[in-house]
């Protein structure tokens, strides 16, 4: 009896043991996949901070893209400030001078007419009607019969 005790205390040895070596196998394929996992989602972090680095590094070169185009904007709208200050300044200029030429017309006028008064003797002046004096056209009428 012990030895048939022994046999299958032998044969239940052995079944444990396949249990466990199955178990082993198991575990040894869990771990490899595990382990092929983990390896694929360290090649995929790495993947990702190399995606991210460029980003980052194209981030970067359109900040820097931006920075210039403002300054340029910045530029560009001094020169517009300037150029419209430059038109109202010569828009001034240009009224004043207007003005400036009506007014030397208006003195050559009132010289003729003083220089014709002037030339006209005291016997061709009209009498002062209500105490306005003669018309400088008149009296530019009058020198011009004389001459």
């Amino acid at each position: 009896k012990s030895a048939a005790g022994s046999e299958d205390s032998t044969r239940q040895l052995h079944a444990k043991v396949g249990e466990l070596q199955a178990a082993l196998h198991e575990a040894a394929a869990g771990h490899e996949a595990a382990t092929h996992e983990a390896a694929a989602a360290v090649a995929e972090l790495e993947g990702a901070r190399v995606e991210l680095r460029t980003a980052q590094a194209e981030r970067t070169q359109l900040e820097a893209e931006l920075h210039e185009m403002s300054r340029q904007l910045e530029e560009g709208e001094g020169r517009l400030v300037a150029m419209a200050e430059s038109a109202q300044a010569t828009k001034a200029a240009m009224a004043e001078a207007e003005r400036a030429s009506k007014a030397e017309e208006r003195a050559s006028k009132a010289a003729m007419a003083a220089q014709a008064s002037a030339q006209a003797s005291p016997l061709d002046e009209p009498a002062i009607e209500d105490g306005e004096p003669p018309l400088a056209e008149e009296a530019q009428e009058r020198a011009r019969a004389r001459r």
